[in-house]
């Protein structure tokens, strides 16, 4: 995989129902009170013919989101950056009128999501 931004971001892969993205891009961070908010990001999908899509996820922050940094210490939504990193974890709820996201399995929506913060050579999980 080449080391331009397209290449590094990560696809969605399942365990179980949870759902998880490794270097995710940051596209936008929203929050009044540095504890909810959302962070939008974007992660690679396949489509047919061998075509990569780029795809936006809205990861919802909210008062039991767990955030930490690559060394697993508990940080802030303020700290969360457009242009980082990120690794993510988020629980894939069975809806019937989800909407439709590339990359998701049928019938998963994201939660509230704990999101780990990947801006060195370490990660976080």
């Amino acid at each position: 995989m080449n080391d331009t931004a397209e290449g590094r971001r990560g696809s969605i892969t399942q365990v179980g129902s949870i759902l998880q993205i490794n270097n995710a891009l940051v596209e936008d961070v929203y929050t009044s009170n540095s504890r909810t908010g959302y962070v939008i990001v974007s992660y690679s999908a396949p489509g047919q013919n061998e075509m990569v899509y780029i795809e936006l996820l809205q990861l919802n922050i909210g008062w039991d989101t767990i955030l930490v940094n690559q060394f697993g210490d508990p940080i802030s939504l303020c700290t969360i950056n457009k242009g980082m990193w990120v690794n993510a974890e988020f629980l894939c709820h069975d809806k019937k009128h989800s909407p439709s996201i590339k990359g998701l399995p049928d019938g998963c929506n994201p939660a509230e999501t704990p999101v780990s913060h990947n801006n060195g050579p370490d990660r976080f999980r």
